[in-house]
């Protein structure tokens, strides 16, 4: 998944549950006396925040067997769209010129995130300005917990690039849920706890980034 540093990107896209789409039908009509919540049987999963749409543009170039994107699409977590298709939600590419910020949260509810899948020793044979995308955004510095990159700065996998969008953006349970498919993958949040803690006391991309360089600025001087 190629996401990173303000400088790089990820995702899958689209919620539902809030203001429309599935989380609409289904839902129970009060009876009389009854004062119980109206529930969502088709799309509750136990978790109290919103379901979301989630979709990643997949160029084949990664092993399959380590492939944290081509895992959450077999568990129909993450749905993989052809390269023509236009995505309307956040999407994390090297195209973007704002970070992920708590003020996505909206866009991420109402329309989702997507990624692209592909190799980090690959990424000039990625058209990614052929890629058409609602709302392009790189993600801010944080470290890889993945296998094939873990302790690299930004070379995150796509599910860390998609649940690091969701806590950002204040979604920590549909982050937890992704990652937890993966030994390694709740990990990732306790790397980078003190990341995210920072970012997401953000009110925009602006204040992400000086949050980023802040922090970066004090580990710097801490070495030196």
């Amino acid at each position: 998944a190629r996401g990173g540093r303000s400088g790089r990107g990820h995702g899958r896209g689209g919620a539902r549950g809030r203001g429309g789409g599935r989380g609409g039908r289904g839902a129970a009509e009060p009876d009389g006396g009854d004062t119980r919540e109206p529930t969502c049987l088709e799309c509750d999963d136990g978790l109290t925040e919103p379901q979301l749409r989630l979709a990643m543009w997949e160029f084949g170039q990664c092993d399959p067997k380590r492939c944290t994107g081509r895992k959450l699409h077999r568990f129909s977590l993450i749905k993989v769209l052809p390269t023509s298709a236009f995505f309307p939600g956040l999407v994390l590419t090297p195209q973007g010129k704002q970070a992920v910020s708590p003020a996505d949260l909206d866009c991420v509810l109402q329309s989702g995130v997507c990624v692209v899948d592909c190799s980090w020793a690959r990424l000039d044979d990625v058209p990614f300005s052929k890629l058409r995308g609602g709302q392009p955004r790189l993600l801010p510095f944080l470290v890889a917990a993945n296998p094939v990159n873990y302790g690299k700065a930004s070379k995150l996998s796509c599910v860390e690039a998609i649940a690091a969008t969701l806590m950002i953006v204040g979604l920590p349970q549909r982050a937890e849920q992704l990652l937890s498919k993966f030994t390694w993958g709740l990990n990732f949040l306790r790397l980078n706890a003190e990341l995210f803690e920072a970012y997401v006391d953000c009110e925009d991309s602006a204040a992400v980034v000086a949050a980023q360089d802040r922090l970066m600025a004090q580990w710097q001087g801490g070495r030196d």
